[in-house]
């Protein structure tokens, strides 16, 4: 499509890690996958939008690391990366484990991975339309990592893989249904993760 929505991909992830360092993986990953996928003569155009975009949302940082830099680096990388609570092992451990406690989660992770066996699989598909897919699975792989690696963690990190987990999983439904439903049937695997999630709400 059109080279300004790498500027607006820029802006967005950008947004995303000013608002919270939670999501710094983003910015990489995107930044990979477009030098990989754009087209050959707009690699260097789409990789510098992308650029201006995440550092035109990072003005004010830029401006405060300028002002103070010794503070601002402190509050940013080294607070996180040294001063966040340590001895919290058993905490994060329990955390990391709670997904074994939640049906809906569980449902989620098992679909997604069945999202991605069946796109190793998938012989039809366009390559771009493949690594669209694969891309969502590189920003769970890296948003995952990150919330597991926080000192300390917590469950609501992990919302931020929900997006990109669930288009996963939507490919994994697809594969059940294909192998479970008749052309012409009601879509019997749907229906019942539909009935999970609906009684995990109530």
């Amino acid at each position: 499509g059109s080279l300004w929505w790498s500027l607006g991909a820029g802006l967005c992830a950008g947004a995303a890690t000013a608002s919270s360092l939670l999501t710094a993986p983003v910015p990489p990953i995107l930044m990979g996958w477009l030098a990989r996928w754009a087209p050959l003569g707009q690699r260097v155009p789409r990789l510098g939008l992308f650029l201006c975009g995440v550092l035109a949302v990072w003005g004010p940082l830029v401006a405060l690391a300028a002002a103070a830099p010794r503070q601002a680096f402190f509050s940013v990388v080294t607070y996180h990366l040294v001063h966040r609570s340590p001895g919290f092992q058993r905490w994060d451990a329990q955390v990391l484990a709670s997904w074994l406690d939640s049906p809906q989660g569980l449902l989620l992770v098992l679909l997604a991975g069945l999202g991605l066996l069946s796109l190793a699989r998938a012989n039809g598909w366009q390559a771009t339309r493949q690594a669209e897919f694969r891309l969502c699975g590189w920003l769970v792989a890296g948003l995952g990592l990150l919330a597991a690696l926080a000192r300390p963690t917590f469950p609501q990190y992990f919302l931020l893989l929900l997006p990109f987990a669930a288009i996963l999983a939507s490919l994994g439904m697809e594969a059940i249904e294909s192998r479970l439903s008749l052309a012409t049937g009601p879509p019997w695997a749907t229906l019942l993760v539909m009935a999970l999630l609906a009684l995990g709400l109530v």
